[in-house]
């Protein structure tokens, strides 16, 4: 059933009953779609699309995966918030960067915005905060115990963070 509801990676037309070899997750109408694919952008997404399955599961007790998966969306916005924290830090203080998405974590590492059946990911977008532990305690604790949960190791980490390195 899967296989008939595919959209192609490259033209959106269905059925599209080839998958890539390496990932099992793109597919494809035709082999051309597949080889064009994979010259414009399949190349350099086949690695997420590997990691995110073909279930798109939330990669929950998976900590490896997770953290590949965080490391590739700081990599995309890494460009906007290092110059954001610097910023935000010589204004506010000491403080963190804390990525926001409606998104899960696996539609957001993702590096094109498709998801496992070829179709659009939509509205794919990360609000990017910056916190002194004032704030978070004031905002983010008050309403959410499994953030408050993690609020020591998050202050002892605050505090350590060399910023000449």
């Amino acid at each position: 059933q899967q296989e008939q509801q595919a959209v192609c990676f490259s033209c959106g037309r269905q059925p599209a009953t080839k998958r890539c070899a390496k990932c099992h997750v793109a597919a494809y109408c035709s082999r051309d779609c597949q080889v064009k694919d994979w010259k414009k952008k399949h190349k350099t997404s086949c690695s997420s699309y590997r990691r995110a399955g073909s279930e798109m599961t939330n990669m929950s007790g998976q900590e490896e995966l997770q953290a590949e998966a965080r490391l590739d969306i700081f990599q995309r916005v890494r460009f906007y918030a290092c110059a954001y924290a610097v910023h935000q830090a010589s204004t506010l203080g000491r403080g963190f960067l804390f990525l926001q998405s409606n998104k899960t974590l696996v539609a957001m590492s993702l590096s094109s915005p498709q998801d496992s059946w070829g179709r659009p990911v939509i509205n794919r977008s990360v609000l990017l905060h910056y916190l002194t532990m004032g704030e978070y305690d004031a905002e983010v604790c008050r309403d959410d115990f499994e953030m408050a949960t993690i609020r020591t190791d998050l202050k002892e980490l605050v505090e350590k963070y060399d910023e000449q390195r």
